[in-house]
């Protein structure tokens, strides 16, 4: 089985998952020294700066706000607003590549391994309200020194491309364009119907950029739907 129905199913509690996140990343430093915990407090209040103000507004009044600090204590952890909003936005995609890793088995084939894992990361974004909001605002901003989840893309695909099966090089902008498209497709789902097919239309346009044909593409997504008996549009 390629992916855990009911793991993935419930990515889609929009409830329980925005609860859980709020506080995702100072809850994940409880237990670190006070440095440590205080860069969580600051992250989570970046990703709800971001969703409740949007990009354009969220400047460090309103996230030390938020966050409930102080202009010297952002400061200590961050040198301005773009780096911590970089370090924020990888951070979130780190946070899903790892939950994902979780609840995904990659097929052998490489184009069905890359559209699982495209789909489970959009799925559990689009999950999370204010993590989808973020990484759709932010698509650009990563930082890839730091993001897990731009090295896993570009590791599947030097092997399908290795395997002769993607017909493209590894480039900054090739990661970007891939992550572009994600963004663009969890900004726009706004209900379950559009989740089914905007997924699957994502999942294939992916497999295009990197080199299949459309037939190809189609087939690779297809035969991922049926093998979890997952339905596609």
């Amino acid at each position: 089985m390629t992916i855990d129905t009911n793991s993935h199913h419930r990515m889609f509690d929009k409830t329980i998952s925005e609860h859980n996140v709020r506080r995702h990343f100072q809850d994940k430093a409880r237990k670190m020294p006070k440095k440590e915990r205080t860069r969580g407090i600051i992250l989570d209040g970046i990703v709800e700066t971001i969703s409740l103000c949007g990009l354009d507004r969220t400047t460090i009044k309103e996230i030390v706000e938020t966050a409930g600090v102080s202009h010297g204590t952002f400061y200590n952890h961050f040198e301005n607003r773009d780096e911590a909003i970089r370090v924020a936005a990888s951070s979130v995609a780190n946070e899903i590549v790892e939950m994902i890793i979780e609840t995904i088995n990659r097929p052998d084939k490489d184009d069905e391994a890359m559209a699982v894992t495209v789909y489970a990361f959009m799925a559990a974004a689009i999950a999370h309200p204010s993590w989808s909001k973020t990484l759709s605002a932010t698509v650009g901003m990563l930082d890839s020194g730091i993001d897990q989840s731009s090295r896993n893309l570009e590791m599947l695909i030097e092997r399908g491309r290795a395997n002769s099966v993607f017909r493209v090089a590894v480039t900054p902008l090739l990661s970007l364009q891939v992550r572009a498209i994600q963004a663009l497709a969890i900004s726009t789902v706004n209900t379950d119907s559009d989740i089914r097919n905007t997924l699957t239309d994502t999942c294939e346009a992916v497999l295009r950029l990197l080199g299949r044909t459309p037939d190809e593409a189609s087939t690779a997504v297809k035969s991922i739907w049926s093998q979890t008996g997952t339905a596609s549009k």
